[in-house]
């Protein structure tokens, strides 16, 4: 499986499809793929996306089209309906693994998507997370939060407490290697003197987040090469 913050740009898209697909990867779970209006395909791919106007959506789930014969995948918006998450079940012989592509960020009346409320929240308080946890369970994306408990390189905690909460509610295991950042570079502020360029990063947000019922991930491993533009890492992760 791949997982991967796009920054809103096709040829990011492309590149990291191109990737899971020269790497044998069933799924590939994208953050921020879409640019406005912008469109998504790939020939060797089937796409997921959340219910609703596409220009509020923030993620989507590539399955491999030459998996659908070995594989069930349901797509299960009966469980979140919302333009930050989307919910796949993978039926493999049987064994179902339930893999929740995320975006968490600030909602409320100033940003882009406010759904009933228009209260300042973050995105993942809008999910029935009990309703979710059923069986094994993969949560992963980006996160937009800073906290010790997934970053022992940065102290700071900067909108963490939901899924900090999360976390110990459920009691869930988090599969990113310890103190490898997963946002290495940031664009550069006139307060860094670089304004416009790449500078050091050592931010954690991007995390793949399972239940008990799954267990630690049987890999989970960051692409140092640096297959795409973007100021993510490409992760890599299986069960």
């Amino acid at each position: 499986m791949l997982q991967h913050n796009c920054a809103r740009a096709s040829a990011i898209v492309h590149t990291a499809l191109e990737a899971a697909l020269e790497a044998g990867a069933a799924i590939a779970c994208l953050q921020e793929p879409l640019s406005g209006n912008g469109e998504v395909s790939h020939p060797g791919f089937l796409f997921y996306w959340p219910e609703g106007p596409r220009k509020h959506a923030r993620v989507v789930t590539a399955v491999r089209k030459d998996i659908v014969n070995d594989v069930v995948i349901e797509a299960r918006t009966d469980l979140i309906n919302h333009p930050y998450f989307i919910v796949v079940d993978v039926v493999e012989r049987g064994r179902r693994t339930r893999v929740v592509n995320c975006y968490d960020n600030m909602l409320g009346p100033r940003y882009t998507y406010t759904g009933s409320s228009q209260h300042t929240r973050r995105a993942l308080t809008d999910v029935d997370w009990d309703l979710i946890f059923r069986g094994r369970c993969l949560i992963l994306g980006d996160f937009n939060a800073h906290s010790p408990v997934w970053n022992g390189l940065n102290e700071q905690r900067k909108d963490a407490e939901p899924l900090e909460r999360l976390i110990k509610k459920h009691d869930l295991f988090i599969n990113n290697e310890l103190d490898v950042p997963t946002r290495p570079w940031k664009m550069g502020s006139s307060r860094d003197g670089i304004r416009g360029e790449k500078v050091p990063s050592t931010s954690i947000i991007d995390l793949t987040i399972s239940n008990q019922a799954l267990g630690p991930l049987e890999s989970w491993v960051v692409d140092k090469e640096g297959p795409t533009a973007s100021d993510h890492v490409v992760i890599w992760a299986s069960w």
